[in-house]
């Protein structure tokens, strides 16, 4: 997935879903890079301080975060309320500005655009399956407004 900013992983996520669901694949791998150099200027890179990352994660059987739901809108606080219950770790990405209510919140430090809140699950996830039996990922589009969640939940080990 390309040309959709902090989306793209959202929607690769989406697309591996409806992969694994139909059967069609028993593990996928999205790969969620960050590249800031650019042929030509951008507000958002040039003025950010961003730097260029990436993140591998693997979706499927094994041991590690098995994909939930995805969902995407204009509010966070919208996208998290199906994920209100104990052993829910909120992962808020940079980006994200409003005011929010939730249990347990993980806040990624500004650096990144799109790969902040993938680089600390695939950084933390064997943690916080040991503290959590749900994940959200959630940041907002500084582009387009529009935000994004991801839910994860952990296999029982």
């Amino acid at each position: 997935m390309a040309q959709q900013g902090l989306a793209a992983p959202f929607t690769a996520l989406r697309i591996v879903a409806a992969y694994q669901r139909s059967g069609r694949c028993d593990e996928a791998v999205i790969a969620v890079l960050e590249q800031t150099t650019l042929p030509t200027p951008h507000p958002l890179v040039d003025d950010g301080g961003l730097v260029e990352s990436g993140a591998a994660l693997v979706l499927g059987t094994g041991p590690g975060p098995r994909l939930a739901s995805v969902s995407s809108g204009g509010a966070v606080g919208e996208l998290l309320e199906p994920h209100r219950e104990s052993g829910t770790l909120v992962v808020l990405g940079p980006w994200v500005t409003e005011a929010v209510e939730a249990g347990d919140v993980h806040r990624v430090a500004p650096g990144s655009y799109c790969t902040s809140v993938w680089l600390a699950l695939a950084g933390n996830w064997p943690a916080w399956q040991e503290m959590y039996r749900k994940v959200v990922l959630c940041d907002t589009d500084p582009v387009s407004g529009r935000s994004h969640a991801a839910a994860f939940t952990f296999p029982a080990g």
